[in-house]
């Protein structure tokens, strides 16, 4: 029995250092991160409320701005307070004890939004984050974390974040939300492309967190060690590959509505992910123009890539014979016979006169010659009133003289 005691009395005896512990380190931590810092608020706070009873008396209490998860709560503090009252043209003045309690926005004396305030003390306590504030005029400000259980040092930051303007937290609030929407695709990916995928969007979204300028050094080092582990899960994957695996990681088209002679241009990046044993591989990149009465390869060329990321990338003018409408653009990336393609819209708005499209004034046939230039080859088309009937490429060969 006795035995039983004296483990139990260590267990918890270790616990109790160890939270103490836990605590410790997180007030250094966040006193280094904060304390002596000045931030933009971003929301109004609270700064006094004043308080009448039945008897006239009237106190000024001070507003403790509370974060709740994701709504603020303002509780006036209640104790021992100076009250006063106007009684027979004389001011009555005496201590009374008065009752915490919320209240609304609109009752209290309120610290603006966009404004700078300096932090001045940090207090952290088991279950909530203490931070004293001070305004340029020098008035107090508090703020209360309500803490909950499994908050770390980044969900405490984020936390504040919703009261004060911390710069590297913005920045990292939309790739999180990026790295989280790749980690949901992992989850459900069952191809070996899929997974790649995922793995290389996760990692680049890591190192795009790891870039951020003054992002702390606590949050920086959590995130090398995912990165460390998504590098594992990569190499695990090349060791089980076959063949090379093509993943489109993004692609661009600009302008997405044009005019007769404006130039376009489409950009894919993609990457390739090849098994140990090759270096380089035969690559075929094309892009296809699609429309109303036209299908034209206005881009066709072969190579020989290495594994990594790379650019395919074209630039054309709209051809004034072009009819009006929506148009696609598909580029088709192929190696060791895999495809993998890729789609752009754009609309070719024509010219009009009181709503109407401009038309030849003649009533005889229009004939027109169209060269689509890029860098490797050069495609002549024929089109007749406006309509591709006929597509002709030269290929050119690009000397450095």
């Amino acid at each position: 029995m006795k035995r039983v005691q004296v483990f139990l009395l260590f267990t918890v005896f270790i616990f109790f250092i160890d939270s103490f512990g836990n605590e410790i380190s997180l007030a250094v931590d966040l006193k280094k991160e904060l304390l002596g810092k000045t931030f933009q608020t971003k929301v109004p706070l609270g700064i006094t409320y004043i308080s009448k009873d039945k008897e006239g008396y009237s106190a000024k209490l001070s507003i403790v701005n509370e974060i709740h998860g994701e709504e603020i709560r303002y509780y006036a503090e209640g104790g021992l307070k100076i009250a006063s009252k106007e009684s027979f043209r004389k001011k009555v003045i005496t201590p009374k004890k008065y009752s915490g309690r919320y209240v609304s926005l609109n009752e209290i004396e309120l610290f603006p939004a966009e404004m700078v305030i300096e932090v001045e003390k940090i207090n952290v306590k088991k279950n909530n984050l203490d931070i004293n504030l001070k305004n340029p005029g020098g008035e107090k400000i508090k703020l209360r974390l309500i803490m909950t259980e499994g908050l770390d040092f980044e969900g405490i930051m984020f936390q504040i974040s919703q009261v004060l303007k911390i710069d590297y937290i913005e920045a990292l609030k939309p790739l999180l939300y990026k790295k989280q929407e790749a980690e949901k695709q992992l989850s459900g990916a069952i191809s070996i492309e899929d997974k790649f995928e995922s793995l290389f969007s996760i990692k680049e979204t890591i190192d795009s967190i790891l870039e951020i300028e003054g992002l702390s050094s606590i949050i920086s080092s959590k995130y090398l060690n995912e990165k460390n582990e998504v590098d594992s899960k990569i190499q695990e994957l090349y060791e089980i590959i076959k063949e090379p695996v093509i993943i489109i990681e993004s692609a661009t088209l600009e302008p997405e509505l044009v005019k007769r002679g404006d130039l376009l241009t489409f950009e894919v990046k993609y990457r390739l992910v090849a098994p140990k044993e090759e270096k380089k591989f035969k690559i075929k990149e094309s892009a296809l123009l699609l429309g109303k009465d036209i299908s034209l390869i206005i881009k066709k060329k072969e190579s020989e890539k290495t594994e990594g990321v790379h650019l395919f990338s074209l630039q054309f003018l709209i051809p004034m014979g072009l009819q009006g409408g929506e148009y696609t653009l598909t580029a088709e990336i192929e190696a060791v016979g895999k495809k993998k393609m890729f789609s752009k819209r754009f609309n070719l708005v024509t010219e009009q006169v009181k709503d109407k499209e401009i038309k030849p004034q003649s009533k005889k046939s229009v004939v027109a010659g169209v060269f689509f230039v890029n860098k490797e080859n050069l495609t002549f088309s024929l089109l007749w009133n406006g309509k591709m009937v006929n597509s002709i490429p030269y290929f050119l060969t690009l000397m450095k003289l």
